[in-house]
């Protein structure tokens, strides 16, 4: 498929070039009024000339891009028309709220006149993007001309949030955010399954100059493409299963990979390499990640017989393991069952098993334990290779086996991650929230919840 990557300017026949001092066809230009302090670039002075010859702008503000986090001149006019510039003077946004596309737009008049048609909204503005333009309707929506004979919805704004992390899926902004960590993901694009119902993905971002990222309904990636050919991080081969890995540094030692697409049946994963070299290498293997079913009648009920009724909890796929399940609740506890609804593991996450409404073993022997020892059981976990024990964690980070009596039959010292001490604080913190999301450099860790709080630990897992 071929994408289509047209300025703006180029869309509406005008450049810099294009515009004379004076012509007889243009008439000559109007004397802009400037706004004390600021001084629009030259490339955009010429463009509002061309484009409105006989009027002069109300307002000019220097503003912050709300997607870039750099600055942009704004431009009013007295009918309401408002056009963005970038620090260069290239053209980022065109309004007329009214409807009424200016004379001099009429190269734009055509597709415009075909977006109101299909979604039966006025077009009001045009913003430039990455991928070409993006038409803002009346109604709200931004329409995005993806790809030749494709329509989606842009979801960033120049001016206003949400931004890119409050927009995507955890899993999906933290795989962007770790495989390019200092990229601005500049455009965010929803298909329109109603318009192009073939297309099968759901999110697909644009990040820095070239780079594309495609995911799929499963929020797994479907395509990394670079369209300025430069090569993939490592870290995205990393990504992938050894197996995959291993014949890419066999069939490719160059390992000059600038892009590759994925696609997935029920038996099989395909991963096609695009290299500088121009050719295409692809592998296929067998697809382990057959479609999972949550227990999550099973679950519910564990959560209301042992804590009560909860207005909400949070259950996700165990990363290591294709049987597991994470669960999460407001109080501060987590929670792992396996795929029959069964719990294998309860944290506390610094606070006592005792706050539990119904604890999985008895009370008295937790009671008991914690009197003994000085310190709260804060973790329990199911002996894996013997179903009648069970291991009891404390504060201080002692681990207690326990036999089906509640006797204790060991004692070792259970070691928790950096990345385990961070997150066991930040759901210590805050309990009540539950999505958030965690990103890790040389320095150490971030979370940062849907908010905007954040939080730093440094890489022993100490906050700072």
């Amino acid at each position: 498929m071929k994408t289509i990557y047209l300025k703006l300017w180029t869309l509406l026949l005008v450049a810099p070039t294009f515009f004379p001092a004076c012509t007889e066809e243009y008439g000559p230009m109007s004397d802009l009024v400037a706004t004390p302090g600021i001084s629009l670039p030259e490339q955009a002075t010429e463009f509002l000339n061309y484009l409105y010859p006989n009027d002069e702008y109300t307002d000019l503000q220097y503003l912050p891009n709300a997607i870039t986090s750099e600055g942009m001149y704004y431009v009013a006019y007295k009918d309401g028309q408002t056009v963005c510039f970038d620090d260069a003077g290239e053209l980022l946004e065109i309004t007329f709220p009214d409807g009424e596309v200016p004379v001099r737009l009429q190269a734009l008049a055509s597709t415009i006149q075909g977006i109101t048609q299909v979604y039966d909204s006025a077009v009001i503005g045009a913003m430039q993007t990455a991928y070409g333009v993006a038409y803002e309707l009346e109604d709200g929506r931004r329409v995005a001309a993806y790809e030749e004979g494709k329509l989606g919805f842009e979801q960033l704004n120049l001016h206003e949030g949400p931004t890119a992390d409050e927009l995507l899926p955890p899993t999906i902004f933290a795989f962007a955010n770790a495989h390019f960590p200092e990229t601005t993901i500049r455009n965010i694009v929803c298909p329109d399954t109603d318009y192009n119902p073939e297309e099968d993905f759901s999110y697909r971002l644009w990040i820095g100059d070239g780079i594309t990222m495609t995911f799929d309904r499963d929020e797994q990636l479907q395509s990394v493409m670079n369209e300025t050919r430069e090569l993939l991080p490592e870290s995205i081969i990393q990504s992938m299963p050894e197996e995959v890995q291993v014949w890419l540094r066999e069939t490719r030692p160059e390992m000059d990979i600038c892009g590759v697409d994925i696609t997935r049946d029920e038996n099989s994963i395909v991963y096609t390499f695009d290299t500088q070299g121009g050719g295409t290498y692809s592998i296929s293997v067998e697809n382990k990640n057959q479609p999972i079913t949550i227990p999550s009648i099973e679950i519910k009920a564990f959560i209301d017989e042992h804590f009560g009724e909860q207005e909400c909890s949070r259950t996700v796929l165990y990363s290591e393991f294709k049987d597991r399940f994470f669960t999460s609740i407001p109080n501060g506890f987590d929670m792992v069952f396996n795929e029959t609804g069964e719990w294998l593991a309860i944290d506390g996450n610094n606070q006592s098993l005792l706050n539990m409404k119904v604890t999985p073993i008895k009370s008295e022997i937790i009671e008991k334990i914690e009197t003994q020892y000085g310190v709260m059981a804060v973790r329990i976990e199911r002996d894996a290779s013997e179903a009648s024990s069970s291991l009891l964690t404390l504060a201080d980070n002692r681990a207690l086996t326990l036999d089906a009596d509640g006797k204790i039959t060991g004692e070792s010292t259970r070691t928790f991650t950096p990345l385990e001490k961070a997150y066991r604080q930040v759901r210590a913190l805050y309990p009540d929230k539950l999505d958030f999301y965690e990103t890790s450099n040389e320095e150490g860790y971030l979370f940062r919840f849907d908010d905007g709080t954040e939080i730093r630990f440094d890489k022993d897992g100490v906050i700072r």
